[in-house]
C-alpha cells in the first residue's frame, strides 16, 4: 500500500493528510491503514487531526487520535530500543560487537517485536516471556534489560486499549 503525506497548517488547525493509494477508504480495522496512520503520526506528533484519503476521506481527531498518537509512542520507543540495544558498529566494517554470552543481541528480539507491532498493533502485546526459549538475550543482563523494557510497554498498552474500549 502506498501512502502520500502532506502537513496542512493555519493559525487555526495543523491537519496531517495521509492518501491511501487505491479504491479503499480507511478503515480501523485495516491494521495496514492503522500502521500507516501511527508511522506517520511519528513522524508528525503535534497535529491536531488527521484526514485520511482514499475512497472517502475520514477526520481522525479528539479520543481516537489521542489513541493513535499513544500508539505511535509505543512505536518509537520499540523502534528506539532496538537500535539503541544495538552494539555500535566494529572496525573495518566488521560486524556490530555483542554481548559475549548472548548468540545475539537483544535488538533482534525487539526487531521482532516491532514488526509484529506493524503488522497489526490493535492486536500487538508484548512478549516478555520465554526470551531464553528464543535463543536471543541470554544472559542475565540481557534479559532483564528487555524484560523491564517489554514490561514497562505492557503497562502503556494495557492504559491505552482501555482507552479504546471506553471509546466503543
Amino acid at each position: 500500500m502506498k501512502v502520500q503525506e502532506k502537513l496542512l497548517t493555519s493559525r487555526r488547525m495543523n491537519h496531517l493528510v495521509i492518501e491511501l493509494e487505491g479504491e479503499e477508504a480507511f478503515s480501523y480495522e485495516r491494521p495496514e491503514h492503522l500502521a500507516a496512520v501511527i508511522r506517520a503520526l511519528q513522524r508528525y506528533p503535534t497535529v491536531d487531526g488527521v484526514v485520511t484519503g482514499g475512497l472517502k476521506e475520514t477526520l481522525i481527531a479528539g479520543g481516537p487520535l489521542e489513541v493513535l498518537k499513544k500508539l505511535s509512542e509505543i512505536r518509537r520507543k520499540l523502534e528506539r530500543f532496538s537500535e539503541s540495544a544495538t552494539p555500535p558498529q566494529g572496525k573495518a566494517g566488521k560486524p556490530p560487537r555483542r554481548c559475549s554470552t548472548c548468540p545475539s543481541s537483544p535488538s533482534e528480539l525487539l526487531k521482532k517485536e516491532l514488526q509484529r507491532f506493524d503488522s497489526n498493533p490493535l492486536e500487538w502485546t508484548p512478549k516478555d516471556t520465554g526470551l531464553k526459549g528464543l535463543g536471543l538475550a541470554q544472559c542475565r543482563e540481557c534479559t532483564r534489560r528487555s524484560e523491564r523494557f517489554l514490561r514497562e510497554l505492557s503497562g502503556e498498552v494495557e492504559e491505552i486499549f482501555g482507552r479504546i474500549e471506553l471509546l466503543g
